[in-house]
């Protein structure tokens, strides 16, 4: 049985540890969770670590790495980690059969970890067109599928047979980038971006402002002009019969 990692990888999310020795910037595996949990120049090593090899790493020390680059200012780097690690998170759950009398656990923790970082990383790169497009054009050619021998940050009883876990990691690479694409493209266009700010807008008001007549037919205007701008672009996010998978959720106030 695999002892389960991911405790002690969101507790680095709060506390900040000891520093390790110093390693000249490089580090080894084993030292990747102390390094995410050290002091600033540890966490930055950590960062680059993952980064540079991000296939044998876990769904969970992706996440925490993208929180690490939020707080040293790496925005663009944190939208790496933290749409890749969602891609890994995403063939975690669907390649693997978990142990344990929750099987359900695992995706909880992975969901929380992603909704916290996402209030943070969404603003800062989706509504960013360049730095979008250079998140996207890395994510290209980000392993989705793990290498051999590969275990989640949890006890796991089975994996899927290769043929069927390359199928699901081809649908996850082409459903979630293909949502980061259409959005690349709908951000760029000014109507529907006024549309999206009318929505966040609605979206915004207090419970009450938003119980108006006036209010709802603002949002259901903002909601028109959404559906006749995607459908001349040709892309499907926030129209009506859209069901865009996450990593994104354009519409959202995070």
């Amino acid at each position: 049985m695999t002892t389960p990692r991911w405790p002690a990888l969101l507790l680095c999310l709060a506390l900040a540890g000891p520093a390790l020795a110093g390693h000249g910037g490089q580090l080894e595996a084993d030292e990747l969770g102390a390094a995410l949990d050290g002091d600033r120049a540890h966490r930055a090593a950590a960062v680059d670590f993952v980064l540079a090899e991000p296939a044998p790493r876990t769904s969970l020390e992706m996440l925490v790495a993208a929180a690490r680059a939020v707080q040293l200012g790496r925005v663009e780097d944190a939208g790496v980690l933290y749409y890749g690690g969602e891609m890994r998170a995403r063939y975690e759950l669907d390649a693997y059969r978990s142990e344990g009398p929750d099987p359900g656990s695992p995706a909880a923790t992975v969901r929380q970890l992603s909704h916290q970082l996402g209030q943070a990383i969404h603003p800062a790169t989706l509504d960013n067109p360049e730095r979008l497009e250079a998140v996207v054009g890395r994510l290209e050619d980000w392993p989705v599928r793990p290498p051999e021998g590969y275990r989640p940050a949890w006890p796991v009883q089975s994996e899927v047979l290769p043929e069927v876990a390359d199928r699901i990691a081809g649908e996850i690479r082409e459903t979630r980038l293909g949502v980061l694409r259409d959005y690349l493209v709908a951000v760029r266009d000014d109507v529907w971006k006024q549309a999206l700010e009318d929505i966040r807008a609605y979206n915004g008001l207090s419970s009450d402002r938003r119980d108006t007549e006036a209010a709802r037919e603002r949002l259901a205007d903002a909601q028109r002009r959404i559906e006749r701008a995607e459908e001349r672009l040709d892309v499907c996010l926030l129209s009506a019969g859209c069901r865009p998978e996450q990593p994104v959720n354009p519409g959202g106030r995070g």
